[in-house]
């Protein structure tokens, strides 16, 4: 797998007017190696209806809410508002993927793209950056705003996962 492919897995995209330059890890592969050695505890993801809590080294916490019919909304760290999404599951080499199409005018911080096409990653790599979920849209992110700005290092209370474990 090619660095580029690596750095890909852990895209996400941004809003041009919420955008702040977060740090990144050093050693991205390392990130990703991290992820791919957890266990897979959200085989079921996505699923309508439930807020995710994700967590990487290279982007931090994020929470995503999936609604019905392919809609999602991203609250992405130092972003001051939901970023509207859509998804959809693929086939991709002989995988399972998932794809991700803002909405919005967005960028993608890690290709340098915009996110008005279709970007897809391994299924099981994003059920795998998964470490908690809550059931309906608990932050209402649906509207389009945001509770607070997100720390990427600090995730929100109210969900339950081993906090020693997933830190920056």
């Amino acid at each position: 797998m090619s660095a580029l492919t690596l750095l890909k897995a852990l895209a996400v995209v941004l809003p041009l007017a919420g955008c702040i330059s977060t740090p990144q890890p050093a050693d991205p592969t390392s990130a990703i190696a991290e992820v791919n050695s957890r266990t897979n505890h959200f085989p079921s993801y996505p699923q309508a209806g439930v807020t995710y809590l994700s967590f990487d080294l290279a982007h931090g916490f994020q929470i995503n809410y999936i609604g019905n019919s392919g809609n999602a909304w991203l609250w992405y760290p130092g972003n001051q508002v939901a970023l509207s999404e859509e998804y959809k599951k693929d086939r991709i080499r002989e995988q399972n993927a998932i794809c991700w199409r803002s909405t919005e005018i967005s960028f993608n911080s890690v290709t340098g793209t915009r996110g008005d096409q279709y970007a897809c990653e391994s299924l099981d790599f994003a059920q795998r950056t998964t470490i908690s979920s809550l059931s309906g849209d608990v932050f209402n992110l649906q509207s389009g705003n945001v509770p607070y700005t997100l720390d990427r290092c600090l995730a929100p209370t109210e969900f339950q996962f081993d906090r020693q474990r997933y830190s920056c």
